[in-house]
Order: C-alpha cells, then structure tokens, then sequence
C-alpha cells in the first residue's frame, strides 16, 4: 500500500504469472487497473470478498485476451463500467455490462481522462489533441 496526499494504490494479491491489479481510492474516488485476470482468479476473488468496490471499472481492451467475469459488475457496483467500443466478451459477461445502466462505451481511438477531485468525476475523451467531456 502507498498512500500520497490522500491518495491510496494497493497492490492486490494476483496468482504468479498473471498481471498486476491495482486498487486507486482518492477520497470517494476508486478504480480497479488493468482487470485483465483469468476467470479463475476473478471468481476465486468475488467468492472470497477480495475485490474492492470500485466507482470506475475499466473493462479490458481488444486484444488482452480477458473479459469481464458476469458478476463482477453487479458485485463491484461500479457507478460507471468503462467498455471499448466493438469489444466481443463472452454472452454472459456482455449481458451483464449491457445491464449496467452506468455503462459508457469508449470508442477504441480515444484516450480517457478521469478527473477527480475525490467526490465528484468527469470522464474526458481525447482524440488528436481534443478534448471533450462525455455524457
């Protein structure tokens, strides 16, 4: 654990071999980054209560061969699942996003921005030096 100017990284246990997940809290603020473990171990930590709540959580990005465990946003009560436009997770996991009535779908050319000043959020997109706020 690190903790900064109010702000708090932990390093979550992960199985050897397989990424890192680190848990970012700044006041009412938190994010899980990168969820990019095994189902396993996904469903080994939501039975055993070892994941954090989380405001935002970053569903993995074409190409990190990971998705979502169905469960995870329903356990997490994220107030805003982030999913890659055009991602393809398993039915099951993408049943559950699309019932998230916080899901924002980020185009997959944009960098996201989160803002936060640890009780309030903006999400911004970036596109070739632009900046916008997203609804």
């Amino acid at each position: 654990v690190i903790a900064l100017g109010g702000v708090k990284l932990t390093l979550l246990e992960a199985p050897e071999g397989e990424p890192r997940l680190y848990h970012l809290e700044y006041g009412r603020f938190s994010v899980l980054l990168p969820l990019t473990n095994a189902q396993t171990t996904q469903a080994r930590w939501l039975q055993e209560g070892r994941l954090p709540e989380a405001t935002v959580l970053v569903t993995p990005w074409p190409g990190a061969g990971a998705w979502p465990h169905p469960r995870l946003a329903a356990d997490l009560r994220p107030r805003i699942p982030l999913q890659p436009a055009g991602v393809t997770y398993p039915p099951a996991s993408q049943r559950s996003l699309d019932a998230h009535p916080g899901r924002v779908v980020i185009p997959n050319d944009v960098i996201i921005e989160m803002v936060t000043d640890g009780d309030h959020l903006i999400l911004r997109q970036q596109s070739y030096g632009m900046s916008q706020s997203l609804p």
